[in-house]
């Protein structure tokens, strides 16, 4: 028992490191959206760009704090994984980071996408 308690340890420090380069890439894609939102609304004369606003700061909050609750389901889904199978591999827990990865990126541009075609509206 010592050593699965180990290995599930092992499984979760893994996944604590890979946490950072997640949320790096995360911010990277959300500030450069905010940028490109920002220049486009400047030049549409949106009314309603405020980023000082508390919206934004709670949008913020809001998408870290999920991104990092749904991170966690993949040391859950390796974990269990190892349970059954009794091993774990590297490609299985480099398929699921990548994949949650993905999945939070096409959330945040779909997200930019629809503010874009919201703002773009104003440049008619």
């Amino acid at each position: 028992m010592d050593e699965t308690k180990r290995r599930l340890k092992a499984i979760w420090v893994a996944w604590e490191k890979l946490r950072i380069l997640y949320n790096v890439v995360l911010l990277v894609e959300g500030l450069l959206w905010l940028v490109v939102l920002l220049m486009l609304a400047n030049r549409a004369n949106h009314p309603e760009v405020n980023l000082q606003g508390p919206w934004i700061s709670g949008a913020i909050l809001c998408f870290g704090v999920a991104a990092n609750v749904f991170y966690c389901l993949g040391p859950l889904i390796e974990s269990g994984i190892f349970l059954v199978r009794g091993s774990s591999r590297l490609r299985t827990r480099r398929i699921l980071f990548f994949a949650g990865l993905l999945f939070s990126m096409y959330f945040i541009w779909g997200s930019g996408m629809r503010a874009w075609s919201h703002i773009a509206g104003y440049l008619r």
